[in-house]
C-alpha cells in the first residue's frame, strides 16, 4: 500500500525545536535569454506597435516587431529603464551605471551629455507630440528633473521637484507633454501640470499607495499605476460623472504586476507580470499573455483554435490576404478562434517549438490546428516531438527533407543549418516515434505549380514528407529517377521511402513557395485552408458504392469543397482516386454503411470524411470510443491514465500541520480530470468526524502521537455524481473506468493507527456506489482485465471498482483488489531522474504480467514537507514537484517504446490531457 506524504512528519518534533525554515523560491528560468522575461516595458508610436522591454535574465534591451529583436549595442548591453516616444522615432534608456542613453531609428544609440550636476538617473520617460519632454528621477537624490536640449545629445536637467515632495519613485509624462504622473517616497501619487505645479492625487479607499504610473491617452487621461501593497494594476477613471477613482483592472491569470505602461492612443496596456511575463490588456480582450508572440487575430475563444505559422524571414503580414478572406467566410468564423504566431528564424528549430509549446499551454489551448509555412511546418513538427499536440497540422511548401540552398557549409545561424539538408535536426525529426504517431493528423502540399518543381527554396520532394506520403509498393524506381533528375535528396529518405513521386503529385495539389511571399496572393491558399480543415483522410480506404456524383481531374482541394457545396444531397464525404485524379462523392460516412473497404489492391483510394471539429475536450472524453484498435483489445493490452489520490482535487479541512501544499494532489474536480480521458482513478475514502463519507489524503503518524493528519476533499457523494454525469452522458459511449478504492479510514469511530473501515463502513459505501452506479457497473466478470473493451461496452460506458478489501467477487459490480493483480511500487524521492530510473527498471523487470502502475510521481522529502507544515504554502509542495515530472511526461512513451515495455496505468498527480495522450501514443505502438 502506497504511503502519504504526511508519514514524513514522525520527525517533526526533533527538527521544530532547532529549525527555522529556509524558504527556496523557484520561478521559471528562462528558455531563452532574450525572450522570456521581462522587467520593463515601454509603449509608444501612433498606433501603440512601438514596444520596447528590457530583458531580465541578461538586461538586454529588444523591441518588439512580432518577436523581440535585441536593440543592445557594443557599448551597452545592460539597461535599467526605458521609454518611447509618443511618435515612436525616439528611445530613451538608463544604462548600467546610470547613464542617459537615446536611440534614434537609423542612428542607433547615443550617449546624452550631461550638464550640471545631475549625472546618474534611474527613471526615465518621454512624452510631447514630438517626443521633447524629457522628464527623469536622478539617482542620487531622487529629485525629479526635466531635460532641456542645449546641444546634440546635450542637455540640462532642470530641478522639477517641489518643498512638498523631493524623492520621487516613478513618473511618466504624456503624450501631449502637458501633464506628469509620479509616484512620490511613501507611495503617493502626484500630478504636474505646466503653470500649476505639483498637485496630490487624492487617495481611494482601494488603493492608498502605489509604486509605478504610466499615463497615455490622446489627452493624457488614460492613468494607470500599481498598487505597492498588493501588486495589482488600477486604471484612474472617472465614476458617474463626479469623481475619479482606481478601478481595479488585474487579471485572475496575472493578477501580480511589477511594471506598466500605456500607449499614446490609450487603447492598449502593456505590464510584466510577477514571474516576469509579459501582458497585454485591450477592452475588448482583457488581459493575453505576450511574451509567447501568440497573438490572436479573431477572437472566439470558445471555439476551435487555428494557429497560422509564418515561414523563414516572415512574419504574420505573409498571412493577411489569406485571413481576410477567411474572416468573410461566416462558417469559418463561428468554427474556429484564430491566432498567429511569430519567431526569430535564427534561433535553433527546436527552440522555437518548445517556445511555441510553452505559449500554447500558457493560454491554456488544447489540440489546436495549425496551418504552417514553410520553415514554420518544421516549427510545428518539433513542437510535436518534445510533448506538443495537433488536431490537424496543415503546411505549405515546408522543407521537411531540407532546402538546398541552406547550406550547411554557409549558413550562419542555427534555425538555418537546421534546414540543412541531412542536417542533425532533419534526420532526428523525421525518425522521432511522436511525429511518426501524429502523421494521420498532417496535412502536406508542395511544391510549385505547373511543371516546374524547384522554385529555389523548397524542392518538392522535400516538401512531400515522402515517407509519410509513402503508401505504394514497387516504386523505389521511379523515385530514386526522379531524385536523380531534380536534385539530391536525403539519403535516407531515399531508401526508407522509395515513392513515385509522379503519384505523390496526383495525392496532394501542389502550392508554391513564392505564392506566400507574394503580397497579391491569390486565393490558392485560402481554398485549401477553409476547406480542408473539414475533412478527415483516411489511406487506403474508400466507401463500395453510395456515391452519388463524380467528379474528374480534380485535386482532393477540389472535391472538398465540392462537398461543402453540393445542394442536391448532404454530402458527408469523397473517395479520391489516386491515379486517375477522379473523386465520388458520398451521402454516407463510415458508420452509415459498417465500415469502410480496405483491401484495395496497389492503395488505390484515399477515403476523405466530412467532419465537425468537436470541442477540444470532446475528443479526449471518447479517446476510447475513437479508437478500434483499443475497443478490440483488452485491458490487460492497452494503456490506460490514471489519478493518483483523485479525490483530492480540493481540501474542505485540514488537521493541524496539513495543508494544501502537503496534501492536495490534483486540480481538477472527478468529472474534469474524465473529460481529459483519465480513466483509472486511486479513490481514498474517509468517514469524518461527523460520519459523512469523503475522499482524503491522511495518514497516521504514531510518533510523539500527533494521531490522523491531513485534509479532505471531495466527498464521495460528490465523486459518485461527477461519474454517473460522465456515464449517463450521450457523448461517450465506449469508455472503460476504472475506480481503484483503498485507504479507507473511519475518523469518527477510530484515531489511531487501526482507523479501518469495519463491515458496516464498506456496506455504507457499497450501497452509495451501486445506488449511483449501479446499471453502470462491470458484474459478475471477474476475468475483465483480459476482456475485449468492445465486449465489456457494448451497452454503453462501464465501471470497474475494486475495494483493497477480501470478500468481493463482483457479482454486484464491487471487486477485491485481488482482481487487479497489480504493481503499484512508487519511488518514495523528490529527484526526477532517481523516480524516473526506478520506475522503468520496475516495468522492465515485471516479469510476472502482473497488472502494471507506473507511478510519476515525486514525493516530499522530510525537510519540504516538515516547511510545509510549518509555512503553509510558502514550501516546496505537492505541486511544484508535481510540475516537474508533468514537464517530462513525454518521455514515458519514447521509454516505453524504445524498450517494447509498456505500462497498464500512467499514474500522476495534478493531472491533464497531457497525460491522456501520452498514453495514446504508447497504445498507438503496442
Amino acid at each position: 500500500m502506497k504511503k502519504t506524504n504526511l508519514c514524513i512528519l514522525s520527525s517533526f518534533l526533533i527538527l521544530l525545536s532547532t529549525i527555522f525554515v529556509s524558504q527556496s523560491y523557484s520561478s521559471d528560468s528562462p528558455l531563452f535569454n532574450d525572450l522570456s522575461l521581462f522587467n520593463k516595458v515601454s509603449i509608444g508610436g501612433p498606433s501603440g506597435n512601438e514596444v520596447w522591454a528590457i530583458a531580465t535574465s541578461i538586461e538586454y534591451i529588444y523591441n518588439y516587431e512580432h518577436y523581440w529583436i535585441e536593440k543592445g549595442t557594443s557599448k551597452v548591453k545592460t539597461f535599467i529603464d526605458v521609454s518611447v516616444s509618443p511618435d515612436g522615432k525616439t528611445i530613451w534608456a538608463v544604462a548600467a551605471g546610470n547613464k542617459m542613453w537615446k536611440y534614434t531609428r537609423g542612428k542607433g544609440w547615443s550617449k546624452i551629455l550631461e550638464r550640471r550636476n545631475v549625472s546618474s538617473f534611474d527613471k526615465v520617460s518621454v512624452g510631447g507630440p514630438n517626443g521633447d519632454e524629457v522628464w527623469a528621477i536622478a539617482s542620487s537624490t531622487k529629485y525629479i528633473y526635466k531635460g532641456k536640449k542645449k546641444g546634440i545629445n546635450e542637455y540640462d536637467w532642470i530641478e522639477k521637484s517641489t518643498s512638498k515632495v523631493k524623492t520621487f519613485i516613478d513618473v511618466s509624462v504624456s503624450p501631449d507633454g502637458k501633464t506628469i504622473w509620479a509616484v512620490a517616497v511613501g507611495n503617493k501619487m502626484w500630478k504636474y501640470t505646466r503653470g500649476k505645479g505639483w498637485f496630490k492625487i487624492s487617495d481611494s479607499n482601494k488603493v492608498p499607495m502605489f509604486y509605478k504610473v504610466s499615463v497615455g491617452g490622446p489627452n493624457g487621461n488614460e492613468v494607470w499605476a500599481i498598487a505597492a501593497s498588493t501588486n495589482l494594476i488600477y486604471q484612474y477613471v472617472m465614476k458617474d460623472n463626479k469623481k475619479y477613482d482606481w478601478i481595479e483592472k488585474s487579471t485572475s491569470k496575472a493578477g501580480t504586476f511589477i511594471d506598466v505602461s500605456v500607449s499614446p492612443d490609450g487603447k492598449t496596456i502593456w505590464a510584466v507580470a510577477v514571474g516576469n511575463k509579459m501582458w497585454k490588456y485591450t477592452s475588448d480582450k482583457g488581459w493575453l499573455p505576450l511574451s509567447d508572440n501568440l497573438e490572436e487575430v479573431y477572437s472566439n475563444p470558445n471555439k476551435t483554435p487555428v494557429i497560422f505559422i509564418h515561414g523563414k524571414g516572415d512574419s504574420p503580414r505573409a498571412w493577411m490576404k489569406i485571413l481576410e478572406k477567411l474572416r468573410k467566410e461566416t462558417d469559418f468564423m463561428n468554427k474556429y478562434n484564430v491566432l498567429t504566431f511569430t519567431y526569430d528564424d535564427h534561433w535553433a528549430i527546436n527552440d522555437i517549438g518548445s517556445l511555441l509549446k510553452n505559449q500554447i499551454e500558457a493560454r491554456g489551448i488544447i489540440r489546436p490546428i495549425i496551418v504552417a509555412h514553410s520553415m514554420g511546418g518544421l516549427v510545428s513538427r518539433a513542437y510535436i516531438t518534445i510533448g506538443g499536440s495537433v488536431t490537424k497540422l496543415i503546411t505549405f511548401a515546408s522543407p521537411h527533407y531540407g532546402s538546398s540552398i541552406q547550406g550547411c557549409s554557409w549558413a550562419p545561424y542555427p534555425g538555418w543549418k537546421d534546414m540543412c539538408v541531412n542536417s542533425d535536426f532533419l534526420n532526428a525529426l523525421n525518425s522521432n516515434y511522436r511525429d511518426k504517431s501524429f502523421r494521420d493528423q498532417y496535412a502536406v502540399w508542395a511544391g510549385e505549380k505547373g511543371t516546374t518543381t524547384y522554385d529555389g527554396t523548397v524542392n518538392t520532394q522535400s516538401a512531400w514528407l515522402c515517407d509519410y506520403l509513402c503508401g505504394l509498393d514497387n516504386c523505389e524506381t521511379e523515385w530514386r529517377k526522379q531524385v536523380e533528375t531534380e536534385g539530391q535528396l536525403n539519403n535516407k529518405c531515399i531508401t526508407d521511402c522509395p515513392c513515385d513521386s509522379s503519384i505523390t503529385e496526383r495525392y496532394y495539389e501542389n502550392i508554391s513557395h513564392t505564392d506566400f511571399l507574394n503580397p497579391d496572393l491569390n486565393s490558392t491558399g485560402y481554398s485549401y485552408i477553409a476547406h480542408l480543415l473539414n475533412y478527415k483522410r483516411t489511406r487506403n480506404a474508400a466507401i463500395k458504392g453510395h456515391n452519388r456524383r463524380k467528379l474528374t481531374n480534380v485535386t482532393p482541394a477540389d472535391c472538398a469543397k465540392a462537398c461543402d457545396e453540393e445542394t442536391d444531397f448532404n454530402c458527408k464525404s469523397f473517395d479520391y482516386h489516386k491515379y486517375t485524379k477522379k473523386c465520388d462523392l458520398c451521402d454516407k460516412q463510415a458508420s452509415d454503411v459498417g465500415g469502410l473497404k480496405t483491401d484495395y489492391p496497389n492503395n488505390p483510394y484515399d477515403h476523405y470524411a466530412r467532419e465537425t471539429i468537436k470541442d477540444n475536450q470532446d475528443f479526449f472524453s471518447r479517446w476510447m470510443s475513437n479508437d478500434n484498435k483499443i475497443q478490440n483489445s483488452s485491458l490487460n493490452e492497452i494503456t490506460l491514465p490514471g489519478a493518483h489520490d483523485a479525490g483530492m482535487g480540493k481540501t474542505v479541512s485540514c488537521t493541524s500541520f496539513a495543508n494544501d501544499a502537503s496534501t492536495k494532489t490534483q486540480d481538477k474536480s472527478m468529472l474534469q480530470m474524465l473529460n481529459s480521458g483519465i480513466r483509472y482513478f486511486d479513490i481514498r475514502p474517509i468517514i469524518n468526524h461527523d460520519g459523512k463519507m469523503y475522499l482524503g489524503h491522511y495518514s497516521w503518524i504514531s510518533e510523539l502521537g500527533l494521531g490522523n493528519k491531513g485534509c479532505l476533499g471531495y466527498s464521495v457523494d460528490e465523486m459518485l455524481e461527477d461519474v454517473k454525469n460522465f456515464v449517463s452522458s450521450s457523448t461517450p459511449n465506449k469508455e472503460v473506468i476504472i475506480l481503484k478504492m483503498s485507504h479507507f479510514m473511519n475518523l469518527k469511530k477510530y484515531d489511531n493507527e487501526n482507523s479501518h473501515f469495519d463491515n458496516n463502513d464498506f456496506k455504507q459505501l457499497r450501497k452509495a456506489i451501486i445506488f449511483k452506479l449501479g446499471k453502470y457497473l462491470v458484474k459478475g466478470n471477474t476475468n475483465f482485465l483480459n476482456t475485449p473493451i468492445k465486449n465489456l461496452t457494448k451497452n454503453g460506458v462501464k465501471v470497474i471498482v475494486t475495494f483493497d478489501a477480501d470478500g468481493y467477487d463482483g457479482s454486484d459490480g464491487i471487486y477485491s483488489q485481488q482482481y487487479l493483480n497489480l504493481f503499484d511500487e512508487y519511488s518514495n524521492t523528490n529527484d526526477f531522474d532517481t523516480m524516473k530510473k526506478d520506475q522503468f527498471e520496475k516495468m522492465i523487470n515485471n516479469t510476472s504480467s502482473k497488472y502494471f502502475v507506473l507511478s510519476w510521481t515525486l514525493t516530499l522529502d522530510a525537510k519540504q514537507a516538515i516547511n510545509c507544515a510549518i509555512s503553509g504554502s510558502r514550501c516546496t509542495s505537492i505541486k511544484n514537484l508535481a510540475d516537474i515530472a508533468n514537464a517530462n511526461v513525454h518521455v514515458i512513451p519514447e521509454e516505453s517504446i524504445k524498450d517494447k515495455k509498456y505500462p497498464n496505468v500512467i499514474y500522476a498527480d495534478f493531472v491533464s490531457s497531457q497525460l491522456t495522450e501520452a498514453a495514446m501514443l504508447i497504445n498507438k505502438y503496442r
